[in-house]
């Protein structure tokens, strides 16, 4: 008699793509402007956080 016994694995491969085109796995998180995403169930999840005012006369956004 020979028993076996099989068990199943579920691989998740939720991935987000935000507008710009990027791509970020289940659970990764950036920093976006003057936001915070993170990726959650394949949705782009963000959230608006404070920006501090410039101090300089000719502020410059780097995307980074």
């Amino acid at each position: 008699r020979v028993s076996s016994t099989s068990a199943s694995v579920t691989v998740s491969s939720s991935f987000c793509l935000t507008a710009g085109g990027r791509r970020f796995e289940e659970g990764d998180g950036w920093h976006d402007g003057c936001r915070d995403c993170y990726c959650h169930a394949g949705r782009e999840m963000c959230v608006l956080i404070t920006c501090p005012v410039p101090t300089c006369t000719h502020p410059v956004l780097r995307p980074d």
